[in-house]
């Protein structure tokens, strides 16, 4: 699955996928994925940010 340009694949082939219920934060940005929304990623300055899921998303 490729996400963009080559920016946006910086983490490499080697880079495991976030478990459910966990939450990663790097620099001003924050992630989660839970299995009953899927994954919210917002700025924690902005708060404008994103939720994707199988069935939906959402954008703030």
């Amino acid at each position: 699955m490729s996400f963009g340009g080559a920016d946006l694949q910086m983490l490499g082939p080697n880079t495991n996928p976030l478990p459910y219920g966990q939450t990663l934060t790097v620099g001003d940005f924050r992630c989660s994925v839970e299995t009953d929304t899927g994954v919210t990623c917002d700025n924690t300055l902005s708060h404008h940010g994103f939720t994707i899921s199988d069935h939906t998303f959402d954008l703030r």
